[in-house]
């Protein structure tokens, strides 16, 4: 384990139990962006489905 001691308090900090929280973190962040993909992809693709073209290529609100 690596260890650096602060200038403030002289406290030994493990830096490694700092990059393992910032790295659980950035676990977090993806895996709930993963959890809403499936939302966001339905957001995207529904809007478009709602528009039909008319015969003239004008975009219609069905």
């Amino acid at each position: 384990m690596w260890l650096e001691r602060s200038r403030v308090g002289g406290q030994l900090w493990h830096r490694d139990v700092r990059e393992r929280r910032s790295n659980a973190m950035i676990e977090d962040i993806v895996q709930q962006q993963q959890d809403m993909a499936p939302f966001a992809l339905h957001s995207l693709v529904e809007p478009a489905s709602a528009f039909l073209t008319s015969g003239d290529g004008i975009l219609k609100e069905s």
